[in-house]
């Protein structure tokens, strides 16, 4: 069953939240106190490989790393603003610098198998009700600043089981789709994905680049936010194109509305949401699954206050 709807989905249970007595969790190696950890969501089925070949459940911060799952594998980098722990402070700091931009998440890789532009969803889906929530009036201006980055959120927020997904595709803020020779090198070796500009340069986008979609359109060139508008719903164009095997993608995805170093939301017009009280011992995440338990990716951000603000 794909997801085309805002049906409720990610019914099994999830694993406990780190422990807050978890000296690996919250040790940088510096020996410093970290305020966030981010690690593979344990029941996601993804594998983290450094550089140096070895495994881990963490996620590093500022530098690639190779990862794989059921649907997808490929090179991954995350960029957190002003976050301690990072392995790369001056690109950072350079990545940030003059931008309102709070986060950054990049990846280049391959699906496994034929995948429908519709099947795939990335956002927030949680499996217990959110707490304490702002004012109704709050959260639709919360969703309306989200729906600027996400064309075709679907919402819903005061739900047992909450969430707020939208389609891939549609939602990153460029796509690239490398073409057959190059799609053939970078499958070659986890090296010649860690040589593209994006994790080389820390100053380097992703550049928007789509032919599937731009053939379909009869364009040459198709701009982010025209694809954003075009494959926002599940039912149109989004369901008659694959991300397909043997075809290398890059997606990048920056905003400045989440902070992941305070754990919350700028709204804009000077409202800033605390986040860590309404989640329940839940976290915010970065994913993009099929919605049958199957994921391309999943990584969990979680913040000390997460476990310490739940009866705030």
């Amino acid at each position: 069953m794909s997801m085309s709807s805002c049906d409720v989905f990610f019914d099994a249970p999830r694993s406990l939240p780190p422990s807050l007595f978890d000296e690996h969790a919250w040790r940088a190696k510096d020996g410093l106190t970290k305020n966030v950890y981010v690690r593979v969501r344990p029941e996601s089925g993804c594998h983290i490989r450094l550089s140096d070949g070895t495994s881990t459940n963490e996620v590093p911060l500022g530098v690639p790393f190779f990862f794989e799952s059921e649907l997808f594998r490929g090179t991954a980098m995350l960029r957190l603003r002003d976050v301690p722990g990072s392995q790369d402070v001056d690109g950072d700091r350079a990545y940030f610098k003059g931008r309102k931009r709070k986060f950054r998440f990049v990846v280049t890789g391959e699906f496994k198998k034929p995948t429908r532009f519709s099947d795939i969803w990335t956002g927030q889906a949680w499996d217990r009700a959110l707490l304490q929530l702002p004012p109704h009036w709050l959260v639709e201006l919360g969703v309306s600043v989200f729906r600027r980055i996400a064309r075709g959120l679907r919402a819903d927020f005061s739900s047992e089981k909450p969430m707020a997904l939208s389609l891939l595709a549609s939602t990153m803020q460029t796509v690239h789709a490398h073409s057959a020779e190059e799609s053939r090198q970078l499958l070659a070796s986890d090296e010649a994905q860690r040589q593209l500009p994006w994790f080389v340069c820390p100053t380097a986008d992703v550049p928007e680049h789509l032919p599937q979609l731009t053939e379909r359109l009869g364009r040459t060139q198709v701009s982010p936010r025209k694809r954003k508008t075009t494959l926002m719903n599940p039912e149109g164009m989004s369901s008659d194109l694959y991300f397909q095997p043997g075809t290398v993608y890059s997606f990048d995805a920056y905003q400045g509305v989440f902070d992941a170093h305070k754990y919350v939301l700028d709204v804009g017009a000077g409202i800033v949401v605390d986040i860590s009280k309404h989640l329940d011992e839940q976290c915010i995440e970065v994913m993009a699954t099929n919605g049958n338990d199957e994921y391309a990716w999943c990584f969990e951000i979680w913040h000390k206050n997460v476990l310490t603000n739940k009866n705030a």
